[in-house]
C-alpha cells in the first residue's frame, strides 16, 4: 500500500479498471485486505457502484460480509446510512438479505430497530425473512415494537405478519411494546387488532 494506505487493488477498484482488478487478484492480491480506513476493495466497489468490479471480486473469493473496524459490513453500513443505491448494487450481485450479524440480528431486525422504513421495504423486496429471530428471541416485529417503531410494525403487518405473531420465546409485539413503555406503538398495534390476552412463556400479557 502507499503512504495513504491504499493498495494497488483498491486503487484499481477506485479507477473502475476491471482488467487491472482481475490481473491483481490472479497475481495474488488479497481481495479482503483492509485499508487504514478499514475498507476492503469490495466495500469500495459497492460505494462506487461498479457491479462488474464487485462481481470480479466475489468470483475471486472476496467476503461480502467482512466487517470494517467499526463492525459494519457493506450491507449493514448501507442500511445505517440509508444508502439505497449501494443496497441495490449489493442485491444485484447476490448478497444475501438474510445475513446474520455478530449479535444475532438479521438485517431486517437491524433496519427495523433504526426505523428506516424505505430501507426496510427494500430488504423485504429482496427476500428478507420476515419471521427470523435474533439470539434474544426477538423477531423484526417484536424488536421494532420494543424500541418504539410503529411504522415498521405497520409495514410488517401489511406484508402478512400477524399482529399477534409469537416468537419462539413467546413474545408478541404488544407485550414487547408494553415492556418498553412505547405508548405510540401500543396504540398502533391496538388499532391493528392486537390481542391484550396473549401470554408469553412467563404467562405475562401486555397488561401484566
Amino acid at each position: 500500500e502507499n503512504q495513504l494506505g491504499v493498495t494497488p487493488l483498491q486503487a484499481a477498484v477506485r479507477a473502475g479498471n476491471t482488467e487491472a482488478v482481475v490481473a491483481l487478484l490472479e497475481f495474488g492480491a488479497s481481495p479482503d485486505y483492509e485499508s487504514v480506513t478499514g475498507e476492503t476493495a469490495f466495500a469500495i466497489a459497492t460505494k462506487i457502484g461498479n457491479r462488474e468490479v464487485m462481481n470480479a471480486l466475489l468470483s475471486h473469493g472476496a467476503a461480502p460480509f467482512k466487517a470494517n473496524k467499526h463492525g459494519l459490513t457493506p450491507l449493514s453500513e448501507a442500511i445505517a446510512t440509508r444508502d439505497h443505491k449501494s443496497m441495490d448494487h449489493l442485491f444485484s450481485v447476490g448478497v444475501d438479505p438474510n445475513h446474520v450479524m455478530e449479535d444475532g440480528s438479521t438485517m431486517l431486525i437491524y433496519a427495523g430497530k433504526a426505523g428506516h422504513a424505505e430501507v426496510f421495504s427494500m430488504l423485504i423486496q429482496a427476500g428478507a425473512n420476515l419471521f427470523a429471530e435474533n439470539s434474544d428471541g426477538h423477531s423484526a416485529l417484536t424488536s421494532a415494537a420494543a424500541v418504539g417503531q410503529p411504522e415498521i410494525c405497520k409495514l410488517l403487518v401489511k406484508h402478512g405478519v400477524s399482529v399477534d405473531h409469537q416468537t419462539s420465546a413467546g413474545k408478541t409485539a404488544l407485550i414487547a411494546a408494553a415492556m418498553g413503555d412505547q405508548a405510540e406503538t401500543i396504540k398502533a398495534l391496538a388499532d391493528m387488532g392486537a390481542s391484550l390476552d396473549m401470554e408469553n412463556k412467563n404467562s405475562n400479557t401486555a397488561l401484566t
